[in-house]
C-alpha cells in the first residue's frame, strides 16, 4: 500500500477497515469512494491526482525510443498498487477510467436518498428480547440513564414520548454527525457518540460498547447510513475512537451482568454498538423535518 508522508501502515490499514464493512479485506465502489473522500485519504489523492492529470497533459510531448509516444501505463506505473488491491477485480472497471475524470470522486457529497434533516430513527427488526423501536434519549430512570454530567445514554421506547428526534448533519463523503434535536426529559447532550472513557457504564462486553449523547463532539460520533433494501438502513460507526468497541448500532436484551445491562425498563432497552451482525440491527429513517 502506497501511504501519504509521514503516515504509517497501521494507521492506512485502520483508515481502510473503517470503510469495508463486510470486513472482506477489499472494498466496493462505494466503499473506495468513501475511503478516498475520507479527511485522512482526500487531500493526498487529491495532490496525487493533480499530479497525474498533469502529467497526462504533458504526455503527447514525451517520446520514447525510436520517436514512439510512451504508453500511458508505462508513463504512470502500477498505480492499483496504491490500495494494495488489483483495481480491476476491486471495481469492475477499466484503469483509466479510474483517474481520466477526477472530479467524479466528488460527485456523491451524501448518500444516495439520504439527505440532512430531522428524522425519527425505528429499530425495524427488533429481536433477542429488545423491547421498544423509538430511539430516544431521557435521563428519568437511574440509575441507569445518567452516563455523566454532560451525557446520557440512549435507548429505544415502544412510544414517542418526545427526545427522539435526530438531526443529521453532513461532515463529508457518506458520513453524518448524529443531534439529539429535541432534548428533553431531563436528557443531558445532543451529539451520538460512542466512547469507553465511562466504567463502569460505557463497556458493554468484549464485542460492543453502549451508546450515548454528549454535549460536545469528542469524536467517535460519525455515522455511516448503508442502505440495505426496503427504505431501510444499517447505522456504522464510521470513525471509532476513545476504546469503542464495535460499529453496528444495534438493540439486544442479552446481556444482564452488568452495572446497568440491556434492559431499561418494561418498555424500553438501551441501545450500543456491536461489532458483528446478530440481527436487530436495522432502522427505518421517518423524515419530519
Amino acid at each position: 500500500m502506497l501511504m501519504p508522508h509521514g503516515v504509517t501502515q497501521q494507521q492506512c490499514q485502520q483508515w481502510w477497515n473503517m470503510v469495508d464493512n463486510d470486513r472482506s479485506g477489499s472494498l466496493n465502489r462505494q466503499e473506495f469512494f468513501s475511503f478516498c473522500l475520507s479527511p485522512n485519504i482526500q487531500p493526498y489523492l487529491g495532490k496525487l491526482l493533480a499530479d497525474l492529470q498533469q502529467k497526462r497533459m504533458m504526455q503527447p510531448q514525451m517520446m520514447g525510443m525510436g520517436g514512439q509516444q510512451m504508453q500511458g501505463q508505462q508513463m504512470y506505473g502500477q498505480p492499483q498498487q496504491m490500495y494494495g488491491q488489483p483495481q480491476q477485480q476491486m471495481y469492475g472497471q477499466p484503469q483509466q477510467q479510474m483517474y481520466g475524470q477526477p472530479q467524479q470522486m466528488y460527485a456523491q457529497p451524501v448518500p444516495q436518498g439520504l439527505q440532512p434533516g430531522v428524522y425519527k430513527i425505528h429499530l425495524n427488526d427488533p429481536m433477542h428480547g429488545a423491547v421498544g423501536t423509538v430511539l430516544s434519549c431521557h435521563n428519568t430512570v437511574n440509575p441507569g440513564d445518567t452516563r455523566g454530567g454532560d451525557s446520557t445514554y440512549v435507548h429505544v421506547n415502544q412510544q414517542s414520548y418526545g427526545s427522539d428526534q435526530w438531526r443529521l448533519e453532513s461532515v463529508g463523503g457518506d458520513l453524518f454527525k448524529v443531534h439529539l434535536h429535541n432534548p428533553a426529559h431531563g436528557a443531558r447532550g445532543t451529539v451520538l457518540s460512542v466512547h469507553n472513557t465511562v466504567n463502569p457504564g460505557d463497556r458493554r462486553g468484549g464485542d460492543s460498547t453502549y451508546v450515548h449523547v454528549n454535549q460536545q463532539s469528542y469524536g467517535s460520533d460519525k455515522w455511516r447510513f448503508q442502505a440495505v433494501g426496503g427504505g431501510l438502513y444499517e447505522i456504522h460507526l464510521g470513525d471509532a475512537a476513545h476504546g469503542a468497541i464495535g460499529h453496528l448500532l444495534s438493540c439486544h436484551n442479552t446481556v444482564q451482568q452488568h452495572p446497568r445491562g440491556d434492559r431499561r425498563g418494561g418498555d424500553s432497552t438501551y441501545v450500543h454498538v456491536n461489532s458483528g451482525k446478530h440481527g436487530s440491527n436495522t432502522w427505518r429513517l421517518e423524515r419530519i423535518g
